[in-house]
């Protein structure tokens, strides 16, 4: 064997080595890879996951707003009636007329049906009772009718 020969042969080792090690680099690196999408998914799906929480989130945040809402307009509301005894044992909400410019005509509202978050108007006859269009069990029945069924009548003032 000639120096040349052997310097040839060493060439090959060298290059044999260097695709050995570039081959165990290459699958290194595509275990790297698959680790890295592997991650990737984790992540596009938690962040999925996420979004997808925020969304219901506002939803029920927005529910409660509206909710909140409705509550306060109840509120204010109730704030325009008083409760009122007709007669002895007889209650009703009075409306309560909110300053000078209230055009609102004077009326009952049936005390069982608002207490259930109800408005309903009670319906005067001539004869002084009281009708419920809601629930005929609630009806005032007698002579000893509403006030606003008399005459002279004025509405109650704040």
């Amino acid at each position: 064997m000639t120096l040349f020969d052997a310097f040839s042969a060493l060439n090959a080792l060298i290059d044999t080595v260097r695709s050995a090690f570039a081959a165990r680099d290459q699958v290194k690196l595509n275990e790297a890879l698959a680790d890295i999408q592997s991650n990737l998914i984790a992540a596009n799906s938690a962040t999925l996951q996420a979004m997808q929480r925020t969304l219901e989130l506002e939803q029920a945040l927005s529910e409660a707003q509206r909710e909140i809402m409705k509550l306060h307009a109840s509120q204010e509301d109730a704030k325009r009636y008083v409760l009122h005894e007709l007669r002895p044992g007889v209650l009703v909400y009075a409306y309560r007329p909110q300053g000078d410019g209230d055009r609102t005509p004077a009326h009952y509202l049936c005390q069982p049906c608002k207490d259930q978050g109800v408005k309903s108007v009670l319906r005067l006859q001539a004869d002084g009772s009281a009708s419920c269009p809601r629930e005929p069990a609630h009806n005032i029945h007698g002579p000893d009718g509403p006030a606003l069924a008399h005459p002279g009548f004025s509405p109650l003032r704040p």
